[in-house]
């Protein structure tokens, strides 16, 4: 876009959480490979997703207790000890959380389904597992419901980013107030 001429501000842009993209790891790739006029074209650049990338940068903020379980158990097996605050290895602790999060349901659900379950068997399980209890964030499996998350973030992306909020290689993402409810269909 910035090779066609479109200059900040004509184009309001969105993104999600598809493919990472609300996470800073992947959402800095624009500079990476845009530079600066990409990152001023993407400045304000409205994210919705489940997770609320850049809450570290919020006064106050303090790491779920699951998240840091799920990275201690990680590091006690050996695995390279991340920090829910550190730019650097924030987005690698919140995929630790995420692969956590993900081998425990698949885990519930295994054993929900009983012995040489099916593939019908594991998604009736998956279905049925309800409310999970992984930290502070609601997620939940019902009938008609095959995706976790029961809310949604609003985040802006930020280029240049103010120092005092930690950049990404120049830029950041900060979450715009609360959670709020996933919309389910009428």
């Amino acid at each position: 876009m910035v090779t066609q001429g479109v200059k900040p501000g004509q184009i309001q842009m969105y993104q999600s959480g598809y493919n990472a993209q609300s996470g800073d790891l992947v959402s800095s790739k624009i500079l990476t490979f845009g530079g600066p006029e990409a990152g001023a074209l993407y400045n304000g650049t409205l994210i919705v997703a489940n997770g609320a990338t850049g809450a570290f940068r919020l006064p106050g903020f303090k790491p779920d207790p699951y998240g840091a379980m799920c990275n201690r158990e990680y590091q006690e097996a050996g695995g390279p000890k991340y920090s829910a605050v550190d730019p650097e290895t924030n987005s690698a602790y919140g995929a630790t959380t995420g692969m956590c999060t993900f081998i425990r349901t698949i885990a519930r659900a295994a054993e929900a389904a009983g012995p040489n379950p099916t593939r019908e068997d594991l998604a009736a399980a998956m279905e049925g597992l309800g409310a999970l209890a992984v930290g502070e964030e609601p997620l939940s499996f019902g009938p008609g419901k095959y995706t976790a998350p029961n809310q949604l973030y609003e985040m802006k992306f930020h280029y240049p980013c103010d120092p005092d909020k930690i950049p990404f290689d120049g830029m950041c993402i900060i979450p715009e107030g609360d959670a709020f409810p996933i919309p389910t269909a009428g």
